[in-house]
């Protein structure tokens, strides 16, 4: 299964937060980044898949997946690095939590990937601390 992936336009709006919008596998997606919170959550938006929100951010040992609406079978998460790199592969049912201790210092791009969808979030691992970007 390839993936294709474009940033069409980034908007820093005046409160801080940062809107990115492009598309994934040629569906719209569109995220929303709120910087300046020690702790905080990373939503992510496409039409067929609704809002994801990963938690916590910053993260540790686990990350946390909530989407909108239950969803029927497994959800794949897979881990590229930024050279497009497969690192990691994983198959969790909804309210599971996605392992990521293990993963080396670096930046890293999350895709998701339901029956029907796909979205991808970006995250950064310093010293074992995860963060949603």
């Amino acid at each position: 299964k390839g993936f294709s992936d474009r940033l069409l336009s980034i908007l820093i709006q005046s409160d801080g937060k940062i809107m990115l919008a492009g598309e994934s596998d040629g569906k719209f997606a569109l995220a929303r980044y709120q910087p300046g919170f020690a702790v905080g959550t990373t939503d992510v938006f496409m039409p067929s898949f609704g809002s994801l929100e990963i938690s916590p951010n910053p993260a540790n040992d686990f990350l946390n997946i909530q989407l909108p609406e239950p969803v029927a079978g497994p959800i794949e998460i897979i881990f590229f690095d930024q050279r497009g790199s497969l690192i990691s592969r994983q198959e969790i049912e909804e309210g599971q939590p996605v392992k990521i201790r293990s993963l080396p210092d670096g930046m890293y791009t999350i895709t998701t990937i339901l029956k029907d969808a796909s979205t991808q979030v970006s995250l950064s691992n310093q010293d074992n601390e995860y963060t949603a970007v």
